[in-house]
């Protein structure tokens, strides 16, 4: 994670398309503070806290548990499908982020809408 200071500076390199992170509708998500059992995802609750954020690589978005980055898709506004792998990988049960990105937006609701969060990537 950058510092308020830094967050200004590299914002105007930040590509302004909004991206939305999301899971496969059959997959279980949570927000929780570590992993909940018997959950396929479990997000960290921290992320909320991180909105208007710049993250840098090697953050923890959250856990998996029996599944992989392949569960998870990235959509742009205009409906294209981008791999969550150009921005996110697992490692050791953990969601890292691979890419620098600002987060915009975390869904309260995404054990239903399966909608996880919205950010923009460096470009």
């Amino acid at each position: 994670m950058l510092n308020k200071q830094s967050v200004s500076s590299l914002s105007k390199q930040y590509n302004e398309h909004i991206i939305t992170l999301l899971i496969d509708s059959d997959t279980v998500v949570h927000i929780g503070d570590k992993p909940i059992f018997g959950d396929d995802v479990t997000i960290n609750e921290n992320v909320r806290s991180l909105v208007g954020t710049i993250l840098l690589p090697g953050v923890i978005l959250g856990w998996v548990n029996y599944v992989d980055i392949s569960k998870f898709a990235c959509i742009t506004p205009d409906n294209r499908y981008i791999e969550a792998t150009n921005f996110l990988h697992t490692s050791q049960n953990k969601i890292v982020v691979s890419t620098p990105i600002k987060i915009h937006d975390v869904d309260a609701n995404m054990s239903h809408s399966k909608n996880i969060l919205r950010f923009s990537a460096l470009t």
